[in-house]
Order: C-alpha cells, then structure tokens, then sequence
C-alpha cells in the first residue's frame, strides 16, 4: 500500500487523479477533502482486494510547525519519516476553522452550511446526510471512532453516525498515551476485519485550565528550557484558551518573549502528540494492519499566534 520515495503534491489535482494517486497509498495530508474517500467507496472491487482505511485526525495542528513541511525545529520525526515515505500534500485547505465544523466536512465531504453542525447553535447532522463511517459500513467495514471529549465532536451533533463503536474519551482518560492503549484493544479484537478507524487527538489544542499547550514532561520544557518571563496563561479569572481568546477579543499585544514561550509551549504539544503517532503506527503493525491500509493524517485547522 505505501509508496516507495516521497512524492509531493503541490499543484491541484483532479479527483480521478488524486482517487488514483491516493486510494490506493498511505498518505500525509495537511486537510483532507473527504468527498474523495466517498467517492473510493462507490468502486466495486472485490472486498477483500480493499485496504483498511485509517484516519487520523490531530486537532490543532499547523502544518508549518512540521518538519517535513520546513519547520526549524524537531518537532514531528514520525510524521517527517510518514511523509517521506508517502505522499505529502501541499495545497490543502479547511472549510472552516473549529473543530465540529471541520471534522463534519471531512467525514461528510460537505462544506459546513450544507451540513449544518454547529455545537453553539446545538444543530446536529441532519438524518438525510450520510457520513463516511455510514458509507463504509454499507461496503462491509467495521467501523470504530475515537474521540477526545471536548464538547465539539458529540455523538448527539451526529458524529456516532455509522461507527460500529464510537468512543468520546474525557480529557483525562484520552491523553494520546491513554488513548492508544485504549484503542489497541480494539485493533487486537479487529485485526482481522475489514476496517475504518477514525483517530482524533487533542493533545495539540490548548489546554482549558493551566498553561495553554500543557503538555506533560518533559515536552513542555522541550522548546523553552530557558524562559524567564512571567507568563502564566492566566488573569485571575481567565485560564489558558479561555484567557487566550480573552487577549485576542480585547486585541492586546502580548510581549515578544511571551510570545516565543507560548509558540515553544505549542511546539512541545506536537512533539508530544508526534511520539504517540509513531506508537500507534507501531501497534498498527504489531496486528498486521499498517501495510494494509490507507492511512490519512490531517488536521481539522491549525492555529495562530498573532500572526494577524
């Protein structure tokens, strides 16, 4: 399933193209255009000539921060080596920037006014809709879903659609450590089936109670070993992503030295996250399914650090 050398795709693609570059090769993708994974269900190849197929989302993820996308520091070796040896994806782009809109348009292929979903709004999948689990499974694919509970990717705003299980893991529990020892009861249980797995890690989005990024040791010094300033992710009331978006309503500019603390706290997620991918593409061949599968690595969005 995987192809040999790095192969790069910058320039727009037709979708016989990329169905024929793509569906039949693991991929690295910076966003992921779903209806085309649709469209890979409606080919009536014979089941057991289909891969599984793998989808991994990293919520939060830039791909300027990754080393196989130019990025100075060394923050992503497993997914550097997975793009290498795949196809790495340079025009991509989100439909909208939130998780429950994104991660909507990637498993149904449409953009978010047409799905509709909107956590604020409380407006799930409409039933007319069909999601990629749901196409999958009516081609004879075992179906599983792995989500971190963030009060975005709920199974009543329609994201259980089509999963034969689908798991939304409390912020403690779904740590990608946690998450992936979960998970490979699972696979050892599925090894054996024709499968989709939906993979959802959180561990790059900024936390909601201490630091923003706050990732465990000793990734949150990684980046920033020497820092000296006094940035503490809080104003009193307001922590970490919530005090965040507070300094970005109120458009304060934050020190530079804070702002490099904040970006390395970031860099240190991803690094984290990133040794989790290599485990999980590691359990992935201990039950015999890596070279089995197409497997898509993208994001929901990335993020911003007053850039704008």
């Amino acid at each position: 399933m995987h192809m040999q050398g790095k192969e790069v795709c910058d320039k727009v693609l037709s979708r016989r193209e990329i169905l024929k570059r793509g569906l039949y090769s693991s991929g690295l993708t910076a966003s992921l255009a779903p209806s085309l994974w649709l469209s890979g269900c409606e080919n009536r190849k014979r089941q057991k000539d289909r891969p599984n197929v793998i989808l991994i989302s990293i919520d939060t993820l830039r791909a300027d921060h990754l080393g196989c996308y130019g990025y100075k520091r060394n923050t992503s070796p497993n997914i550097d080596s997975f793009g290498a040896e795949n196809i790495l994806f340079k025009n991509c782009f989100i439909h909208e920037p939130s998780t429950a809109q994104s991660h909507m348009s990637i498993l149904t292929g449409l953009y978010p006014f047409t799905h509709g979903v909107s956590p604020s709004s409380g407006l799930a999948l409409s039933s007319s809709r069909k999601t990629l689990a749901e196409a999958l499974r009516s081609e004879g694919y075992r179906t599983l879903g792995f989500a971190r509970y963030c009060g975005q990717m709920c199974a009543k705003f329609g994201f259980a659609r089509g999963f034969d299980a689908y798991i939304e893991g409390s912020h403690s529990a779904f740590i990608a450590e946690l998450q992936n020892k979960f998970m490979a009861r699972y696979l050892e249980e599925s090894k054996d089936d024709r499968l989709f797995l939906f993979v959802h890690y959180y561990d790059v989005h900024s936390d909601f109670e201490k630091l923003p990024y706050d990732s465990p040791p000793p990734y949150n010094r990684m980046f920033c070993p020497d820092y000296k300033g006094n940035f503490t992710g809080s104003d009193g009331k307001l922590h970490a992503s919530k005090y965040l978006a507070d300094v970005n309503r109120k458009n304060i500019r934050l020190k530079q030295n804070d702002l490099e603390y904040i970006t390395a706290l970031y860099d240190g997620s991803v690094a984290y996250t990133d040794r989790y991918v290599g485990d999980l593409f590691a359990i992935l061949k201990k039950f015999g399914l890596y070279d089995k599968s197409l497997i898509i690595l993208t994001s929901d969005h990335g993020e911003e650090f007053q850039e704008h």
